[in-house]
């Protein structure tokens, strides 16, 4: 277990990412264009995400590129993922208001949820609509609103449907954090 001070994480996530080759590439473009110096560098086996740290000083420049990269001429599904990650970054700042503000649009509008609500989901956007669930139900959960667990029950009930096996630990560690506040018997 270490930490380092005064440092951010983003993690760029998202099905689309799998398998696609120069995602990595144009990240790390992106972030030296900016003058962006990145400190250290993960990815998940399943090429699902990649997570970077980088200075806190650095973290509103990364924030401003999220931003513009909105408004390029690019598919609606990359532009909503583009607002996924800015979602994230908020909440590893602990920003949860402006993070729950992203979510609840991510989860009602747009491309996941207009996917999610006419059934033409695949399995991929299926996990990430109930990361982005999960992800509003951690917001809520910090931020006091009871919502909190009907959303992880949302997001648990679609990865245990699909059989996301990778994600599961995510829902089960949420509900565990719930209840030792809530009702430590059931963590």
């Amino acid at each position: 277990i270490s930490h380092i001070e005064n440092i951010t994480l983003i993690t760029l996530e998202g099905s689309g990412m799998i398998g696609v080759a120069g995602v990595s590439k144009r990240l790390f473009e992106v972030l030296s264009h900016e003058n962006i110096n990145i400190i250290f560098i993960t990815q998940a086996s399943s090429e699902h995400s990649i997570c970077i740290g980088i200075q806190n000083n650095d973290a509103e420049n990364a924030l401003l590129y999220f931003r513009k990269a909105l408004h390029l001429n690019t598919s609606s599904w990359r532009k909503w993922n583009i607002l996924n990650n800015i979602g994230i970054v908020y909440m590893k700042q602990k920003q949860y208001k402006k993070a729950a503000y992203i979510f609840e649009k991510l989860t009602t509008q747009g491309y996941y949820a207009e996917k999610y609500q006419t059934k033409s989901t695949d399995r991929l956007d299926l996990m990430d609509y109930a990361i982005m669930t999960n992800n509003l139900g951690i917001c809520y959960y910090n931020l006091k609103n009871p919502k909190a667990i009907d959303l992880y029950k949302k997001a648990l009930k679609i990865r245990i449907k699909i059989k996301d096996r990778e994600n599961l630990s995510s829902s089960y560690t949420s509900f565990s954090e719930y209840y030792l506040k809530n009702n430590p018997a059931l963590a």
